[in-house]
C-alpha cells in the first residue's frame, strides 16, 4: 500500500485517538478508501481495491465497509467534533437524490425527479452541514427510509446537535415551516433563514388586508432599495409579518434579482434585508456541494447491498471530502481544481516508482517538470 503522506498525516492528526487502540487495518483500510476517492473520480470500489497503490481483494474493503458499526460511528463523532471546533456557526440543510438502477440496494425506492419532472429510482440523501472559511462542509448525511418523513429527520437532528446560541440555520422552501422553524427560534434560540413558499397565508401588520398568500404578497410590493450582492443588483422590500401555521413573528423580505421575485423569512427581527438575501445565498454552497461529491467525490458509486455499507461509505466520502479541503489550504491551492489535478499528478508520480519499470516512467514523467507542492504532498 502507498499513501500520499499530506492524506496519511491529515488523517490520523483529526483522527488520533480513534486509531490508538485498535488493529491497523482499520488505519490502512481507511487512508485506502480516502485516497482512493481522491485519486479515482468516478471509480467504483472494486477499481480502488484493485488499483495498484492498493492491490488488495475487493472484499477486504467491502468487509470493512459493511462491519465495525462502532468504529465508523466513533468516526463520525469525532469528524463532526472536529469540524464544528472550526466551523462559522453556520448550518445548512438540504436534501438531494442519488439516482441508482438497481432497486436491490438499500434505501431506494421512487423520489420524483423535479429535473426531469418524472419518478425515478433513487436514494434519498438527507444532508446537514457548515461552513468552514466560507466552505460548505457535511456534518452528518442521512438516508431517507421509504415511508419516513424528512421533517422529523431534521427536527430530530436539530435538537440533538447542541447548535451553540448565536448561530444560523439556513434552508430552502421545502423546510421553511411551522416545525422547523419554532424548534430553531422557540426551543433551541438560535435563528433561522429560509424561503417561504408562495401559498402559505401571510399578514403584514401594516397592510389593511387581513391575510393573503406569499405569492399576492410578491405582486403587490413596490422596491425602494436596491443593493449590490456577489456583483449582481438585487431589489429589496422587507416588513414584520405573521404567517398563518407560524406562532411568532418574522421579518419578510421579497427580494428580486434578474426579474425573479422570491420571498425569504428571518426569525431575527432585527436583521436587515439585505443581510437575509446574503444570508440565504450561503444555502447555494450545499448544492456545490452535492455536485462536487457526486462527480468527484464518488458519492453515486458505493454498490454495496448493506444498509451499514451504505451508510459507512457515507462517512469516508465526507471524510475525504475535509482532507482535500485541509490539504488545498495548506498547499495555498486556490480551486478544488487544481487540487484534484495536483494529486493525480502524485499518484501518477508514486505510480512510477512502484511499477516493474521505474527509471523509464521516472523519466516519462519528468520529475523536474512537477510544482513544489506536488513535492510537498509525496515528501514525508
Amino acid at each position: 500500500m502507498n499513501i500520499m503522506p499530506s492524506i496519511s498525516k491529515i488523517t490520523k492528526s483529526i483522527f488520533s485517538s480513534l486509531f490508538e487502540n485498535v488493529e491497523s487495518f482499520y488505519f490502512k483500510d481507511t487512508l485506502m478508501l480516502v485516497q482512493g476517492i481522491l485519486a479515482d473520480r468516478g471509480k467504483s470500489l472494486n477499481s480502488i481495491a484493485t488499483h495498484v497503490l492498493s492491490s488488495v481483494s475487493h472484499s477486504t474493503l467491502t468487509r470493512f465497509l459493511n462491519g465495525h458499526d462502532e468504529f465508523f460511528e466513533r468516526m463520525k463523532d469525532i469528524f463532526e467534533t472536529y469540524v464544528r471546533r472550526i466551523n462559522e456557526d453556520v448550518y445548512i440543510l438540504d436534501d438531494t437524490h442519488i439516482q441508482r438502477r438497481s432497486t436491490k440496494l438499500p434505501f431506494v425506492y421512487k423520489n420524483f425527479d423535479h429535473a426531469n419532472g418524472r419518478y425515478v429510482n433513487s436514494q434519498s440523501l438527507l444532508t446537514t452541514g457548515t461552513l468552514v472559511n466560507g466552505e460548505f462542509i457535511p456534518l452528518q448525511m442521512r438516508f431517507v427510509e421509504k415511508g419516513k418523513n424528512k421533517n422529523k429527520k431534521v427536527v430530530q437532528w436539530l435538537k440533538r446537535s447542541n447548535i451553540p446560541n448565536g448561530s444560523l440555520v439556513i434552508f430552502d422552501s421545502w423546510y421553511s415551516h411551522s416545525e422547523i422553524i419554532e424548534t430553531c427560534k422557540m426551543v433551541l434560540g438560535v435563528d433561522a433563514v429560509g424561503m417561504a413558499k408562495s401559498n402559505l397565508k401571510l399578514r403584514i401588520s401594516d397592510l389593511s388586508d387581513s391575510t393573503m398568500s406569499v405569492g399576492q404578497y410578491q405582486r403587490r410590493i413596490r422596491f425602494t432599495n436596491e443593493v449590490d450582492i456577489s456583483s449582481k443588483k438585487v431589489k429589496i422590500h422587507e416588513n414584520i409579518g405573521y404567517f398563518k401555521s407560524i406562532r411568532i413573528p418574522l421579518k419578510i423580505v421579497v427580494c428580486e434579482m434578474n426579474a425573479t421575485r422570491v420571498t425569504l423569512v428571518s426569525t431575527n427581527l432585527q436583521m436587515s434585508g439585505e443581510e437575509v438575501v446574503r444570508n440565504y445565498m450561503n444555502r447555494w454552497k450545499i448544492e456545490v456541494f452535492f455536485k462536487s461529491a457526486k462527480q468527484r467525490f464518488n458519492l453515486e458509486d458505493c454498490t454495496l447491498r448493506s444498509e451499514n455499507g451504505q451508510r459507512h461509505w457515507m462517512v469516508i466520502v465526507s471524510v475525504a471530502y475535509l482532507i482535500l479541503k485541509l490539504v488545498r489550504e495548506l498547499l495555498e491551492i486556490r480551486s478544488e481544481e487544481e487540487m484534484l489535478n495536483m494529486i493525480h499528478m502524485a499518484i501518477s508520480y508514486m505510480i512510477s516508482m512502484v511499477c516493474e519499470k521505474a527509471k523509464e516512467a521516472y523519466s516519462v514523467l519528468n520529475y523536474g517538470l512537477f510544482p513544489r507542492f506536488v513535492d510537498d504532498m509525496l515528501i514525508t
